[in-house]
């Protein structure tokens, strides 16, 4: 066995199952329950397991905590880990119309506690790797984000009530883009931890739109004003910069997203 392959925790899961097929015969399924003595002939280590806001705190500690002593010690056996933290705006405090590396972090959410303990907990454990905050996923099952909220209210012609129309939006993120990145992206030399979204150039409005269009949907979208606390744009100046990451281009994830559910 070479060094190309990519172990996946939460083969499972959307993203997790997404990542294995993307990866085909170079996946391999890593058990965090499983004791690996001989060293994993793995060159990187995807880790997507996560509970999220919706489950309990019980739920949060044990899959964001408790497992991440085994991930660390699968993580060495590997050469980068590539931790996911999904949900990531719910990372930032306060101004989240542009989520920031350097903005505070929020830390009266359990989930984001657990999520930048982790982080920390690597970074000092000397893993080399990336935290990749990302925003929205534009799965096919998830129905709790506000992109797959809204086009579920779309394609059912209710009203959609929405702040921040005119500002660049960029809050979401296709699987294929996080394949992509973990493919192409050199091995670590540290630990980095990174925002990864679609690029920034479409406004709200315009997404709305081209939402609406492509769904024939009848909904009104009514502004309901500027509201600082809204998800708005994830800034990947650093991912794009430092790390070579290609963001897609807005409209065609939206548009491929929507083909694929529909």
């Amino acid at each position: 066995m070479d060094k190309n392959y990519i172990g996946i925790t939460g083969a499972r899961g959307e993203l997790g199952s997404f990542l294995s097929t993307f990866f085909s015969n170079r996946a391999i399924n890593v058990d965090l329950n499983k004791d690996y003595e001989a060293e994993l002939k793995i060159q990187k280590l995807v880790h997507t397991i996560a509970k999220h806001p919706i489950h309990d705190a019980r739920d949060i500690l044990q899959s964001n905590l408790t497992l991440l002593d085994s991930l660390l010690e699968i993580a060495r056996k590997t050469e980068s880990l590539y931790f996911i933290s999904s949900r990531a705006i719910d990372l930032y405090f306060g101004n989240r119309t542009n989520a920031r590396l350097d903005n505070k972090e929020n830390n009266e959410n359990l989930y984001v506690l657990s999520k930048v303990f982790a982080e920390i907990f690597f970074e000092k454990s000397n893993i080399k790797g990336f935290s990749l905050r990302i925003p929205a996923l534009l799965e096919l099952r998830n129905k709790r984000n506000f992109m797959s909220i809204t086009l579920e209210k779309m394609w059912e012609h209710k009203d959609i009530y929405v702040h921040n129309q005119d500002q660049v939006f960029n809050s979401f993120i296709s699987p294929k883009d996080i394949a992509r990145f973990i493919n192409e992206s050199a091995i670590a030399t540290g630990w980095h931890n990174i925002n990864l979204a679609c690029k920034p150039t479409m406004t709200l409005r315009e997404i709305l739109y081209l939402m609406k269009e492509s769904t024939k949907s009848k909904s009104k979208i009514i502004e309901i004003g500027c509201n600082q606390l809204s998800v708005g744009m994830v800034n990947i100046t650093e991912a794009v910069d430092q790390f070579g990451f290609r963001p897609s281009n807005p409209e065609s994830c939206i548009l491929e997203w929507i083909s694929a559910l529909d």
